[in-house]
């Protein structure tokens, strides 16, 4: 969980808090909300006094601290609340990346590095150049909609990291996604169970959450294209001494029950590209005939809502269903980085 972004010229360096620290919410707590603690400058530089003591405070430094707060949400203050969150939602800021990609701009021949049509990333990067702006608008004002509004402050940031996900630092995605966790746990779901928010899910999120999974059980997995995905959504590979497996995985983000046809389907398809074995997941569940057809046919698994959750719980703990952004988040990072490599 730790993230490496640093903000402004400084150099890329590690600020990472002691093992020290790992078990003691309330004191990391208390030094990154202290009211008296000046608050990051507008242009997202950090104070000398971060710089020098190692605190950090864009994002939750451990999974255990992070899965600690969500857990104690409800008991603390609105106010406290925010100010963590005022922490992980910076306003108007420039990273290192940003330097390197004006860089590169200023380096190349015709003064773009980004093609024959200037993104509005870009456009930002020049108008940064002539110090008009900085190349990333904030995302504080989300709160705003709080507490009136928190779904809609979710989709937000949500909307801000589809945008920015491949130009913001590692450690400032965690903290986005970290964002969107405490705001869930404290005003959206926290009586909810993670079953009955399978259903909240995309067709694509549902997908990643499906790759993250099948990844956390040891497989590399790999998502297809959307609309192109020629009966899998998800194909898994597991590898060791002496043998290959090779799962392909569809997935169904329906509330009504998965019949019969699309287990046929996904039957075909593994029969097809002589896979090992054809997994469907759903966030429902399936009728009595696709149950009694994948039970007689040792190439199927179907993996209802239930099941999903539970698996989901042990891989990921308990509280998967509030940390389901940074997860799904984390796995696309994965991915992004074998398919560059």
């Amino acid at each position: 969980m730790a993230g490496s972004g640093t903000t402004d010229g400084d150099s890329e360096v590690q600020l990472h808090l002691g093992r020290d620290w790992d078990a003691r919410l309330e004191e990391w707590l208390e030094t990154v909300i202290d009211p008296a603690r000046p608050e990051n400058v507008k242009s997202g530089r950090r104070h000398k006094h971060e710089a020098r003591t190692g605190i950090q405070d864009w994002s939750f430094p451990t999974d255990e601290l992070r899965d600690e707060y969500l857990a104690s949400v409800g008991s603390r203050s609105e106010d406290s609340v925010l100010r963590l969150l005022r922490r992980f939602l910076f306003e108007d800021a420039a990273f290192d990346a940003d330097f390197r990609a004006l860089n590169a701009i200023l380096g190349s021949k015709d003064g773009s590095a980004y093609g024959d049509a200037p993104s509005e990333y870009v456009r930002r990067l020049h108008r940064w150049m002539d110090k008009k702006s900085r190349p990333h608008p904030g995302v504080r004002w989300s709160l705003d909609l709080l507490p009136f509004a928190p779904k809609a402050a979710i989709d937000v940031i949500r909307g801000y990291l589809t945008a920015h996900f491949w130009t913001l630092p590692d450690g400032r995605i965690d903290g986005l996604s970290d964002a969107m966790a405490v705001i869930r746990a404290r005003w959206l779901d926290p009586d909810v169970q993670g079953r009955e928010l399978l259903f909240s899910l995309s067709p694509r999120e549902l997908e990643c959450l499906t790759g993250a999974l099948y990844e956390a059980m040891g497989y590399r997995a790999t998502l297809t294209p959307p609309q192109r995905d020629g009966g899998r959504d998800v194909v898994g590979v597991k590898e060791g001494p002496g043998q290959r497996e090779l799962v392909l995985i569809e997935c169904k983000a329906h509330s009504s029950p998965v019949g019969v046809e699309i287990i046929r389907s996904l039957l075909g398809v593994v029969s097809t590209e002589r896979a090992n074995k054809g997994i469907l997941v759903t966030s429902g569940r399936f009728t009595r005939g696709a149950v009694t057809l994948a039970a007689g046919e040792p190439r199927l698994e179907l993996v209802p809502g239930d099941d999903f959750s539970a698996l989901l719980s042990s891989h990921f703990g308990t509280l998967w269903y509030l940390q389901r952004d940074s997860i799904i988040e984390r796995y696309q990072r994965r991915v992004s980085a074998r398919s560059s490599s």
